[in-house]
């Protein structure tokens, strides 16, 4: 089936997601940058933080808030437009995106039921999410519910809250974050695209390392973490974001006009780093992504081993490979979904044809990626 796919650069989400990071202690994703730009904030951007319990996770659901309004902002744009985002909306729209079930925030939004009774009702598949953010197992202790509590019953304080927040961040340091890795997404968006042309779906989703199975014969994406899934027929259109700060590798949908389905991936990119990273930071972040055991599962195969060692020296393309290697083209594609999934390898369009060849720095710090992983504390 033909999808439509469209790439853009923007805050939208970017932005979001860098004060996620900000606010998660437990990733190592960007080390120097995260240092440097907590150093450079200032005590009033952490005090309402606290004040309102906004911890790391919640921001991812910020970050979709503004649904289906525009898809590229400038900073004052993307302001203007959460100051005229009415309370209902902005309390509706925070609300299922974390507890994904309109039903259910309707009876909270009408006082019928509390949050933890909401938190019962929802089905298990979502549990695992739920406890991403914080709700599961409940505990009313936890910052995570004062936030809920503020959305529930103040969301105009809420909303005021949050422009602050960004405000302060925009102005004492992700300006200029901005504007280093700007071009780079860019770059990252048109290499996407003209790779989109020559994929399927499912070739495509694992390129970009997304949180998805397309299922070809159900004609269907499903979400990896969830249970959340979208007919084929469903579709409108397939939005990439390319990102710097969604480690999570996390994506949304949301309904267009006419009750299709608009899916949006900020999608992780491990190739960009920030202005000062050095090279122990750059391997966090490859750590952060990579597992070791895909890569020496990928590399312990005869075929795939003599695979590697061929692209490490040049770039070759599926058909290049089938013939030295005297095997079908059919063979050869299975050998690669592998060492893709494992990370190893980057693919490029030249002259008609995608070529590939293996990612050096990744076979470079597969031991200390090892080491880490084993003697992780």
């Amino acid at each position: 089936m033909e999808f439509n796919y469209e790439f853009y650069t923007s805050l939208r989400y970017e932005i979001f997601y860098a004060v996620q990071l900000i606010t998660d202690e437990s990733s190592t994703v960007h080390s120097e940058w995260k240092k440097n730009t907590i150093d450079e904030l200032s005590n009033t951007f952490f005090e309402k933080l606290n004040q309102f319990g906004l911890e790391g996770a919640i921001w991812t659901v910020l970050a979709d808030m503004l649904k289906s309004s525009a898809l590229t902002y400038s900073f004052d744009e993307l302001i203007k437009t959460i100051r005229e985002i009415s309370t209902a909306e902005i309390q509706k729209n925070i609300l299922i995106g974390v507890l994904h079930y309109s039903d259910i925030v309707e009876c909270i939004i009408n006082k019928e039921i509390d949050l933890e009774t909401a938190i019962k009702k929802i089905p298990k598949e979502k549990y695992e999410w739920l406890a991403y953010i914080g709700l599961y197992p409940f505990n009313k202790d936890r910052p995570i519910n004062r936030t809920m509590e503020i959305v529930i019953s103040n969301a105009e304080e809420f909303k005021n809250i949050i422009i602050d927040i960004l405000i302060e961040f925009w102005k004492s340091t992700f300006e200029n974050t901005w504007k280093d890795i700007s071009p780079k997404l860019q770059g990252t968006a048109s290499e996407k695209n003209r790779l989109c042309d020559i994929c399927t779906l499912a070739e495509f989703s694992k390129n970009t390392m997304l949180t998805i199975e397309v299922d070809e014969k159900k004609k269907k994406i499903l979400a990896l973490r969830g249970g959340y899934s979208i007919q084929f027929t469903n579709i409108d259109k397939l939005i990439f974001f390319p990102s710097v700060f969604n480690y999570k590798r996390l994506w949304t949908a949301y309904e267009s006009d006419d009750s299709k389905t608009i899916a949006c991936f900020p999608f992780f990119d491990p190739t960009i780093s920030l202005t000062n990273i050095n090279a122990c930071d750059r391997e966090s972040e490859i750590d952060s992504v990579l597992d070791p055991a895909l890569i020496f599962k990928a590399l312990g195969d005869v075929t795939r081993f003599a695979i590697v060692t061929i692209i490490a020296r040049e770039p070759k393309n599926s058909v290049e490979l089938s013939k030295i290697l005297s095997l079908s083209k059919a063979t050869i594609s299975h050998h690669m979904h592998i060492l893709r999934e494992a990370g190893l390898i980057n693919e490029s369009y030249e002259n008609g044809s995608v070529k590939l060849n293996l990612k050096r720095n990744v076979i470079e710090n597969l031991s200390n990626m090892t080491i880490s992983k084993l003697y992780r504390n």
